[in-house]
């Protein structure tokens, strides 16, 4: 509490300055400290022990007078890690400090210590307690506790199953918009599901502010039926650990959804084996759930990629990111993807941004031999959807395991089709170890990109440097791209000619004349970028001599 020997001080002074006024109302001191403590963080983010050196700072403010002192706190608890400094408010003789003792009741005044602080959290994660449950259930039925326990709680963590828990994240319904259940897996105990299913049961009745939540541990269909009931979600977030795909299935329910992340780990029942012969896509694409669904994000093995898009069917989606790990036959794992991306984008023709990267460290799997499998060829007919997606703004395949050799020039031919894209990376990994006859678009097909691509601003992809004819005709030049990385076959380490570099150079340089960086997305080490950098090198004289040209004619000023 302020100090009583600074606050006649206080009253003393001369009450009508603008400096007093100003510290004197309670929304302008507020904005103050708040630019106070920016100010600490971004001087002093972290002491040597980790704690933030800012809150050391504002506990010295909470002695000035009983302004600072209500304005000090306010910063101080809005976000609080554990329950544990306010089990200590209620029960501050207690002679355990992993326990709770309360033989007497808790107090009036127990009560009010607790509401000063308890009315600031915002934020706060509820963790492991030894806590006899009747005291919790004592604490529940107390007619002098404030109702809800933490009236201002907005984003809430349930990190465990122990009664004291479970009564404040049921008490912080009415309040609550963010809630993330996240367990220890490996110290979870039935007690816990039964704790989790008992919380998103209770959510089902009353959860009206509820718009977001991240279920990481632990999940079962049990639980994910109850979420599926939650009216109020709009974002959520799930990692499925076991079980596979289809225990999911209970989410095709909930059509509030605007967003879904969705982390699937291995599951051998996921398999994309007998999933990928030409009549699969039409029984997928028949499926049509989430009718208000715009981002989906699925982290999943290949096999799981495809069962996860036969449950679900969205068809409003403006964004699209699949993070795929391979495994076992390289045909059949490109294949699934091409398929599994087919029937999001066959559903959803306003796409704007489609991503697939990969999550695990890229070996080569095993090649197969093309004409002794008769599955179907996927990436033709994702190629064909492609085309349609006419408001597509990102299109970036970092990810994908090339299906087949001219798959490059396939995606490259589709982009006359997005008027409207920004960014387009396709980076695919080689199918097998063995040098395969790459389709690849050639440098001077770029001079399609200032046509057809007007606001393209960052451009990365293989291309064919081999006999390279610089254009006959003057060509159209795009001052939009700046970042462009072009690579070679990735089995096949092309070095240009002093000639040839020379050649390339005069071209770029026509074509993309605000190009900022050529190298830079590559890799220290990598030979992508010693094989361009006499390119580099010769853009960067050029702009460097046309820069004093216009400065030597008048054109603008030198900064």
């Amino acid at each position: 509490m302020p100090s009583k020997r600074l606050m006649p001080l206080m009253s003393s002074a001369p009450k009508s300055t603008p400096v007093l006024q100003v510290l004197d109302t309670p929304e302008l001191l507020a904005i103050i400290l708040c630019f106070l403590k920016e100010h600490y963080v971004a001087e002093t983010p972290t002491s040597e022990s980790g704690t933030p050196r800012w809150r050391g700072k504002i506990v010295q403010l909470t002695t000035v007078n009983t302004s600072f002192f209500r304005a000090s706190i306010d910063l101080l608890w809005e976000g609080v890690g554990s329950l544990q400094p306010f089990l200590a408010m209620v029960n501050p003789s207690s002679g355990s400090e992993a326990s709770m003792e309360c033989d007497d009741g808790i107090g009036r005044d127990a009560w009010g210590r607790f509401e000063l602080y308890a009315s600031r959290v915002k934020v706060l994660t509820l963790d492991s307690y030894d806590f006899y449950p009747c005291w919790a259930i004592y604490m529940a039925m107390s007619s002098q506790r404030p109702y809800p326990l933490f009236p201002m709680l907005r984003e809430l963590t349930f990190a465990s199953g122990d009664s004291m828990s479970l009564l404040v994240a049921m008490d912080s319904r009415p309040t609550v918009q963010n809630l993330r259940i996240a367990l220890n897996p490996e110290n979870v105990v039935a007690e816990a599901y039964e704790a989790t299913a008992a919380l998103t049961a209770s959510l089902v009745e009353h959860a009206e502010p509820l718009t977001t939540m991240d279920l990481d541990y632990p999940v079962d269909k049990g639980i994910l039926r109850n979420v599926s009931k939650i009216s109020s979600l709009r974002h959520l977030t799930v990692h499925i650990r076991t079980g596979g795909a289809v225990e999911i299935a209970p989410l095709v329910n909930l059509a509030s959804l605007r967003s879904l992340n969705l982390k699937v780990d291995n599951f051998e029942g996921d398999s994309e084996q007998g999933l990928l012969r030409r009549g699969v896509l039409s029984r997928m694409m028949a499926a049509r759930t989430h009718p208000h669904l715009q981002d989906l994000t699925i982290a999943a093995p290949t096999g799981t990629q495809i069962a996860v898009a036969r449950i679900l069917g969205p068809v409003t989606l403006k964004s699209l990111q699949l993070t795929v790990c391979y495994s076992g036959s390289a045909q059949h794992s490109s294949q699934a993807l091409s398929l599994a991306l087919t029937s999001y984008i066959g559903r959803n023709p306003n796409l704007k941004s489609l991503a697939v990267g990969s999550i695990c460290s890229f070996k080569h799997p095993q090649s197969t031999n093309r004409t002794a499998d008769a599955i179907f060829d996927w990436s033709r007919e994702f190629c064909s959807r492609l085309s349609e997606l006419r408001e597509l703004e990102r299109l970036d395949l970092t990810g994908i395991l090339l299906p087949t050799p001219d798959f490059v020039r396939r995606v490259f031919d589709t982009l006359p089709s997005f008027p409207q894209l920004r960014k387009f990376r396709l980076t695919p990994h080689p199918a097998s170890s063995y040098v395969e006859p790459w389709v690849l678009p050639k440098i001077e097909d770029l001079t399609q990109i200032p046509i057809h691509n007007p606001l393209l601003a960052s451009l990365a992809m293989p291309v064919d440097s081999r006999s390279f004819i610089p254009p006959a005709a003057p060509v159209r030049t795009s001052e939009s791209v700046q970042l462009l990385s072009l690579a070679f076959h990735p089995l096949l380490r092309n070095q240009m000619s002093h000639d040839s570099a020379l050649s390339v150079s005069l071209f770029l340089d026509q074509l993309f004349p605000c190009i900022r960086s050529l190298t830079s997305n590559f890799p220290p080490a990598s030979p992508h970028k010693a094989a361009w950098k006499p390119v580099k090198q010769m853009v960067d004289a050029y702009q460097l001599v046309r820069a004093r040209a216009m400065q030597n004619a008048g054109l603008f000023s030198s900064p």
